[in-house]
Parts: structure tokens; sequence; C-alpha cells
């Protein structure tokens, strides 16, 4: 099987400011949508992983942010193990 159907993102940004329909994050005090960041940008913001899951209790336990969200979709198996 070819690596790319194992593929997980783990995108390291800021919470949304706004209702997932105008998603933006803040950069130095200035509100710009994700659709006008640089690609470079998203591309240097994006980790991903293959072959295993990443260890979402580390990677949440080392962010330094205040308040974390995680967006999951999946089998109901796989949602219910990434909320525990």
């Amino acid at each position: 099987m070819d690596n790319s159907y194992k593929q997980i993102q783990n995108v390291e940004m800021a919470t949304p400011t706004a209702s997932p329909a105008s998603w933006s994050y803040v950069a130095s005090a200035d509100h710009r949508e994700l659709e006008s960041l640089p690609i470079q940008s998203l591309a240097q913001a994006i980790k991903v992983h293959f072959g295993a899951r990443p260890d979402l209790k580390k990677i949440l336990f080392e962010s330094k942010a205040s308040d974390v969200g995680v967006l999951v979709c999946g089998p109901r198996k796989t949602r219910h193990e990434v909320g525990r």
C-alpha cells in the first residue's frame, strides 16, 4: 500500500477566531483569512506523519496554548479514541 494513504496531518496554528465559514488566525495582531496566507506559511505549519497516528496526548500536553481544539474525522472508533 502506498504511504500517501496513511498520511495524518497535524496542523499547528492558533485557534480560529471566527466561525468555520470564515476561519482566520491571529498573526502579530493582524487578522487574516487562511486562504490569504502564503503557501510557505501553511507548509511550515503542517507536520505529516506516516504509518501511525500521532501521539495526541504528547502533542496536547506540549502545547503552550491555554485553549486547544482538536478536529477529528473518521470511523466512530477513531473519534472515540481521540476523545479519550
